[in-house]
């Protein structure tokens, strides 16, 4: 077992920088061209590409090691068998012999004790900012016929709190300055935030940004936030019925917000960032992103990889062995 252990050690490793380095090379070269996809679509290419160093390691562990496993379970003949001589492998059962090199152990070791010191600087870090939002949420109520929380403060504050059961706040200093038509359009938008769950994403990508370069982890984090926040503008639009109304109440708050430091709060805000982005977006008539739309309905892709992957995960298990041994015997 110590064996086997060491191998997933080390092809997570190895996997995670290799595909930290593709997925930074692919979002240099082609960022250009994501402010083509519509921003729901950018939002979640995004993502996908923050969570792909934790994700595609995950899933070439469970390509390697399910002929071993399915051994295991009883279920098909010992694989190793129609090796020949020549041929390495990766299994539970009987683990390479090259693998037990201490040196190959020390260097993945070193890597992963990066990634989570790092992450345990994030997660600290993650619940300093619960102990404000608890803060908030204790010094809030629920009014009747409100969808959120009424914070008692003259500060302005509009923003979607919490990241696995987020709630919208608005202060007290917010509703009394706003319309009820644009105190509409900020309940809309960070509703949407909140049925996205975009405080999570943005975390996630967050952590998972300890396999990029700095400078690309915090452009990545910025087009996410950008995507997000676009996608909760068009949401808003659509429920009041104009993106005028929209754009018009993002600069009102914007400016009723005092010069500050960023927020210590695990939110997502109404007015911080992106503004002028945003409303750019929101009275450009021309409608990015209609090329791609319904092109791939959103479970198609990944239902048909995993098709792929199951079928034919034999051979891309042997290919994956070959590479293997091919760089580091």
């Amino acid at each position: 077992m110590p064996g086997i252990f060491q191998s997933m050690l080390v092809i997570f490793s190895v996997a995670s920088l290799l595909t930290a380095v593709a997925v930074q090379l692919f979002y240099l070269g082609a960022r250009c061209c994501f402010t083509y996809l519509s921003p729901v679509r950018r939002a979640r290419l995004l993502f996908l590409l923050g969570s792909a160093p934790l994700a595609v390691p995950l899933l070439l562990l469970m390509l390697v090691f399910i002929p071993s496993i399915l051994t295991w379970a009883g279920l098909v003949p010992d694989h190793c068998l129609a090796h020949d001589d020549h041929h390495g492998h990766l299994c539970f059962i009987h683990p390479p012999a090259f693998i037990r090199n201490p040196w190959v152990t020390v260097i993945a070791l070193l890597l992963v004790a990066i990634v989570v010191l790092r992450w345990i600087r994030g997660f600290a870090e993650a619940y300093q900012a619960r102990t404000w939002s608890r803060l908030f949420q204790r010094n809030s109520h629920r009014a009747p016929g409100r969808c959120y929380r009424l914070v008692d403060v003259d500060r302005v504050l509009a923003c979607s709190i919490g990241m696995f059961r987020p709630e919208i706040l608005i202060s007290r200093g917010l509703e009394d300055r706003l319309s009820t038509e644009e105190l509409e359009v900020v309940i809309a938008h960070e509703r949407a935030h909140v049925e996205r769950r975009d405080a999570l994403k943005l975390f996630i990508v967050k952590m998972l940004g300890v396999f990029f370069l700095p400078q690309v982890s915090k452009a990545l984090l910025s087009d996410l936030a950008l995507a997000g926040e676009q996608v909760c503008d068009q949401q808003a639009s659509r429920e009041t019925g104009s993106s005028i109304r929209v754009a018009k109440t993002i600069v009102k708050v914007q400016k009723l917000l005092p010069e500050q430091s960023e927020d210590p709060l695990p939110a997502v805000h109404f007015s911080h960032v992106h503004i002028v982005q945003r409303v750019t977006s929101l009275l450009d008539q021309r409608s990015r992103g209609r090329f791609y739309h319904g092109m791939l309905p959103k479970y198609l892709l990944p239902g048909a990889t995993m098709l792929f992957l199951l079928v034919y995960y034999e051979p891309i298990h042997h290919y994956v062995e070959d590479l293997y041994f091919a760089l580091f015997q």
